[in-house]
């Protein structure tokens, strides 16, 4: 999910609605449907109460989390994935169904409600140099008092991401990125940062980038 309708990156591509409704209609189905793994250890011991999970793509991270008592708001800048994360949630329990919600937003030009949530979620939000700092600010202004963040992304060291990092650098980043973006901030403990290994699509080993911080109470 990019920062903005004219989010580019270094090497100049458009990352709009336009842009990601079309990535999602090139494929049935352009993720897994599971929650990825490396959010479920981080997320899965806490006490459920209210998440936000941007860049939710087509659901399964934030029907993971109603699933376990959650009431969760997933936001995305593409239409098509907003569907399909509805068409998703439809197929759930309706215990599930009234915990979780799909909007279509924007950021920066959304900002979530400050200290609204328990947990903020952002799992592979790969945006554009450009303005992501601006998106860790009000990502982190939005998480409650003792309340979680945590980012996932894909880890530079991976091999499995080379190529992708190779074509677009501008999209990837490091843990010191948000983490410093979280001492700007301000009230922020960070409980993990650096990377985690977990099982890839393909059957083969992905690291992932992960920042896990707890805002102080005061």
């Amino acid at each position: 999910m990019p920062p903005s309708d004219h989010a580019h990156d270094a090497e100049g591509q458009v990352y709009d609605q336009a842009y990601w409704d079309e990535r999602y209609r090139s494929e049935e189905r352009l993720w897994s449907g599971r929650p990825n793994a490396t959010l479920v250890d981080a997320a899965g011991h806490l006490p459920a109460g209210r998440a936000l999970d941007v860049g939710c793509g087509e659901g399964a991270d934030a029907i993971w989390l109603a699933g376990r008592g959650w009431e969760v708001l997933g936001v995305d800048i593409s239409a098509v994935a907003i569907e399909r994360a509805g068409a998703a949630r439809r197929s759930q329990p309706g215990d599930v169904q009234g915990r979780v919600r799909f909007e279509r937003r924007e950021l920066p030009s959304w900002v979530p409600e400050p200290e609204a949530y328990d947990l903020v979620v952002a799992a592979f939000l790969h945006l554009p140099s450009a303005g992501r700092a601006e998106v860790w600010h009000a990502l982190a202004a939005a998480v409650a008092p003792a309340g979680h963040l945590v980012v996932v992304a894909h880890d530079m060291a991976d091999p499995h991401a080379a190529a992708r990092l190779a074509e677009m650098p501008d999209r990837f980043f490091a843990a010191d990125e948000v983490v410093g973006a979280l001492g700007a901030s301000g009230g922020f403990e960070v409980d993990r940062a650096g990377s985690a290994e977990r099982p890839g699509r393909d059957g083969h080993s992905a690291l992932d980038l992960i920042v896990h911080a707890v805002r102080r109470c005061a």
